[in-house]
């Protein structure tokens, strides 16, 4: 009984002190840098939300490009890989998040990993997604890959989410 409670103890203890994220600090510019799974108000707090409510609030909507998208998220997601340390990521990543705002997008369907340099997590987030720039966001319908914004967008954020959305 003695080990079963121990166990017990030592899985909850790991439960309550794990993480899906660290603060560290960029070698490059020596400043903070988030790595792994993050939340959103990661983002907009700290010495991150500078960047963060900034790029969010000059971002002008292109309604009549939203106002064409399917709001039928069901079976939509979305994974954001990004650099708090990268300038694309600054410039891009507060406006995507300010359109899935305006279009009601679930947060539930919505992952946000934040990688190094070296583009890696702290653990297998993004193995195996051929990570080579960032900011990456990819789009699952049903759970497969349907498309890709890499870096920076084709046309507009809006206008390449509409068309990457549209296809099937």
């Amino acid at each position: 009984m003695k080990y079963i409670l121990v166990l017990a103890l030592l899985f909850t203890a790991k439960l309550v002190f794990s993480q899906d994220y660290v603060v560290t600090t960029d070698d490059k510019k020596n400043e903070p840098m988030l790595m792994g799974t993050i939340t959103r108000s990661l983002l907009t707090e700290n010495s991150f939300g500078e960047w963060f409510n900034k790029s969010y609030e000059a971002h002008k909507i292109d309604q009549k490009t939203l106002d064409k998208v399917n709001k039928d998220f069901s079976n939509l997601k979305i994974l954001i890989i990004l650099g708090t340390w990268c300038g694309d990521s600054h410039e891009f990543v507060p406006p995507f998040l300010k359109i899935l705002d305006n279009i009601n997008f679930p947060e539930s369907n919505l992952k946000l990993v934040s990688v190094n340099r070296q583009k890696q997590g702290i653990a297998d987030e993004v193995k195996d997604l051929e990570v080579k720039l960032v900011p990456l966001f990819i789009f699952y319908r049903d759970g497969k890959e349907t498309g890709r914004i890499t870096e920076s967008p084709k046309e507009w954020l809006e206008k390449d989410f509409l068309r990457i959305t549209s296809e099937q």
